[in-house]
């Protein structure tokens, strides 16, 4: 079996869905696969070894596969049986598409997202509808698919894995504070956290930390204020380094479709407050603390009870390098596997 594989989004980014595609790839060799892997548009990263660029627009090579239905991935990706979307748009094709889908938030809290992504997330949704099999990272997603028509028969669950940190960097940042990772865009709650830090009842030498990449819903933020730091985007090595040091880590998402921020706090045995979401359940177990998503008395209440006295959260955390090393990116890979077989027999 040969597996077109479309990598755009390494050469992006470092979200979620670029650490994805590089480790599922990466295991995905070491399973046996034969992968042969593409990425479409100009940007600024390299993708894994061995991938055949399309130095194009992203948006107009975009715009010509919804049209022209040209290139097709059998170009992209010659001898491919089967041609796998890791992320929003799949090519055409006249091979079996195995689809992924991370999270349907853009079409449950529109209101949270750029008409743009809407639009984005509406177009793969109806690609996961005629794909021969899809890729949902949480039960949660696979669920989600299923109430908006996608046939369960056809949904693989792909837990997503947990990727090793390189050792860590200084973080440049004195006294305690508290950790959120991830990218700075509303549905992930992150205003809400910024009001709820300020009005706990916390040693004034106590801090907030946002540590990822903004996007135009960052800017209302407020994060004036001294005790709250702001970083961007931050490197493996510094993000190892902060999670090093942190008191905590707060995921305060409103929507998820898995939380790998979630799995690298857990894999350091830091204490977890989170959005009372089912997939973070799914990924934490009884290892984090739950509050209720976009709740911000009962977040400034949680984290007085985590700063005073740990409010439970110490204890839970002894589990967490446990439950972390339950997700591995091999396991991933095997799931993975299996969709590609349905595609090859639904194809």
């Amino acid at each position: 079996m040969r597996v077109g594989i479309d990598v755009t989004a390494t050469t992006v980014g470092s979200t979620g869905v670029a650490r994805y595609a590089r480790a599922l790839t990466a295991a995905l060799g070491d399973a046996g696969v034969d992968t042969a892997l593409f990425a479409v548009g100009r940007g600024p990263l390299a993708p894994p070894p061995s991938t055949r660029r399309l130095r194009v627009p992203l948006r107009l090579a975009h715009a010509s596969w919804r049209w022209v239905r040209a290139p097709r991935a059998e170009w992209l990706a010659p001898g491919c049986d089967v041609v796998h979307a890791l992320d929003m748009t799949p090519p055409p094709t006249r091979r079996p598409v195995v689809v992924t889908v991370h999270d349907l938030a853009a079409l449950d809290l529109p209101q949270l997202h750029s008409a743009r992504h809407v639009q984005q997330q509406q177009r793969q949704l109806q690609a996961a509808r005629h794909a021969a099999a899809v890729c949902a990272v949480s039960r949660s997603t696979a669920d989600a698919l299923v109430r908006h028509g996608v046939a369960a028969d056809r949904v693989v669950v792909t837990p997503l894995g947990l990727s090793p940190l390189p050792p860590p960097d200084d973080t440049g940042i004195d006294g305690p504070y508290l950790l959120a990772v991830g990218e700075l865009t509303p549905r992930k709650g992150l205003r809400m956290l910024v009001e709820a830090f300020l009005r706990a009842d916390l040693p004034p030498d106590w801090r907030l930390v946002l540590a990822g990449p903004a996007d135009a819903g960052a800017a209302d933020l407020p994060v004036t204020h001294a005790r709250v730091l702001r970083l961007g985007r931050v490197s493996d090595a510094r993000l190892s380094g902060l999670y090093t040091r942190a008191a905590a880590l707060c995921f305060p998402s409103l929507a998820e479709g898995f939380g790998l921020p979630v799995l690298e706090a857990m894999s350091f045995g830091l204490p977890v407050l989170a959005s009372d979401l089912p997939v973070v359940h799914e990924v934490a177990g009884e290892v984090a603390t739950y509050v209720a998503a976009g709740d911000v008395t009962a977040w400034q209440q949680a984290l007085t009870a985590l700063v005073r006295d740990g409010g439970g959260a110490d204890s839970r955390a002894d589990g967490g390098p446990r439950r972390a090393a339950e997700f591995s990116w091999e396991r991933t890979a095997r799931a993975t596997v299996e969709a590609y077989r349905l595609a090859l027999q639904c194809g």
